[in-house]
């Protein structure tokens, strides 16, 4: 019997086929490609797809562990599959998962490998024409309007999580009104930008499209109406769309005037360029008030209750431990064992291991007759569930980053799911500025507030070098950052 295993991101096209292929890949029957989480669902959760074909009548019987993962079967035929005469799937499982841990212990016991790419006879031709295309952007085609050219890390296809980006040339990007180009001094890497590779998702302008979230740099040029900035301005900044053309694996880059932020003297580019989507996501998280509307730092208010932060160690976490603790809250922290003393130096009173299987009464015993008021969980939709237990039964709320939960969620405790920056709206926009303007960078210029812990790569290579480590799950507590020359 031949066999073929893939795991994919599903569409939302399945047949109900019941059944899965793990109890095969643990005998090691198998060989997985790579394995990884596509973007949330609407239940917040991370959908994942075991499909295992055979060429005979065989039929395999398996289950996905109840305690771990909850979900349902089917998806329909992969087209690799049915090229290679594989006639259906013999089993599938189909399941919604909030278990990083499930990705890292397939990793350890198969090991990595990329995808497979399946592409139609008319499917490689078009994408062989567009490769020659972006290798011509690469020997100098096209330019801005005085000829101008730069190099960008250019994501080429999708499908894959960092092998699809080649080195190119494009245009110099012409500022228009309300932006501003900036010359990058170091960029952010971070995992939605592989995921947007591998799932094909908010990554307009295949094969010369650029990702690339946030980053630092000095003002090049500034488009018609903008005032708030001058040309030799050291700033740092983010997207929260992806717009064809605009991302930061590039050597110049076009941001919104109002994306970008005065970047405090005292910090290296490297350091303001972890400040974008990490911090701006647990200040938002934390104080808008549509969110968790908590007292901001400068308010200087005092109180005995608690924050909980479950992922503490998350770069985002490792933020939001730290505006609370400066917010006058008390902080409980949930990280793994080696990051303790790192949760504990950022403001933690109390740091548990939330591998633990009595985390939850450790929690309940250090807050005693306290009470936690607010909750922003970094980790999964099922810790983010465990959180609306431990958050005041009344009026208690937990913001979630990484999946929401569908079910089993008290009717007194208010549960919210964010995207930071609200994708870009006027309103958004005015409240990260003033709470950046107000409360980040006078933390940050009074070394209140400290950046992650830095990991750095050299140029537009290294960036691809770091969304591997990304994807391979090989970084942790640390935020990847490229220097550019």
């Amino acid at each position: 019997m031949g066999l073929w295993c893939a795991l994919i991101f599903p569409s939302q096209q399945y047949q109900n086929i019941p059944g899965s292929a793990t109890d095969l890949v643990a005998a090691g029957d198998v060989t997985l490609p790579y394995i990884g989480p596509g973007p949330p669902c609407n239940s917040g959760k991370h959908r994942y797809c075991f499909l295992l074909y055979d060429q005979g009548e065989s039929k395999v019987d398996g289950s996905i562990a109840a305690a771990k993962f909850g979900g349902r079967g089917g998806c329909h035929i992969h087209p690799f599959a049915a090229e290679q005469g594989f006639t259906g799937p013999l089993a599938v499982g189909f399941f919604e998962s909030e278990w990083e841990e499930f990705v890292d212990s397939v990793h350890e016991g198969i090991g990595f490998l990329p995808p497979p790419k399946y592409q139609s006879p008319a499917q490689a031709a078009a994408a062989a024409a567009a490769a020659a295309g972006a290798g011509a952007g690469a020997g100098g085609a096209g330019a801005g309007s005085d000829g101008a050219t730069q190099a960008a890390l250019l994501l080429t296809e999708t499908g894959h999580a960092f092998n699809g980006f080649k080195l190119g040339s494009i245009a110099v990007p012409t500022p228009g009104a309300g932006d501003v180009r900036i010359r990058i001094k170091a960029a952010s890497v971070n995992p939605v930008d592989w995921k947007k590779a591998a799932y094909n998702f908010a990554a307009p302008g295949v094969p010369k499209c650029i990702v690339g979230c946030d980053g630092a740099g000095v003002v090049e040029a500034v488009g018609d109406g903008v005032t708030e900035y001058s040309v030799g301005d050291e700033v740092w900044g983010f997207h929260n769309l992806s717009l064809e053309g605009r991302g930061f694996f590039q050597e110049s880059n076009i941001v919104r005037v109002a994306d970008v932020y005065p970047k405090p003297s005292n910090l290296t580019f490297q350091q303001a360029a972890t400040l974008g989507i990490t911090g701006l996501t647990a200040g938002q998280a934390l104080f808008d008030p549509a969110l968790l509307g908590l007292n901001t730092p400068s308010a200087g208010v005092s109180s005995d209750d608690y924050v909980l932060v479950w992922g503490a160690s998350s770069t985002v976490g490792q933020f939001a431990v730290q505006f609370a603790k400066h917010a006058g809250y008390k902080v409980i922290g949930t990280a793994s064992a080696r990051n303790h003393d790192l949760i504990t130096s950022l403001g933690a009173s109390v740091v548990v291991d939330y591998k633990d299987a009595d985390v939850v009464e450790q929690v309940r015993a250090a807050v005693g007759d306290g009470k936690i008021i607010a909750a922003l969980d970094c980790a999964s939709a099922a810790t983010a569930l465990t959180c609306t237990q431990l958050v005041n039964a009344d009026g208690g709320k937990v913001v979630c980053i990484a999946g929401t939960p569908s079910e089993g969620v008290p009717e007194t405790v208010k549960v919210m799911g964010m995207f930071m920056g609200n994708q870009g709206t006027a309103e958004c926009s005015a409240w990260l500025n003033a709470f950046v303007r107000k409360e980040f960078n006078p933390l940050l210029a009074a070394g209140k507030v400290v950046t992650p812990k830095i990991l750095e790569v050299t140029g537009l290579e290294g960036v691809r070098d770091g969304l591997q480590m990304l994807a391979e799950h090989k970084v942790s507590a640390t935020k990847v950052v490229a220097t550019y020359a």
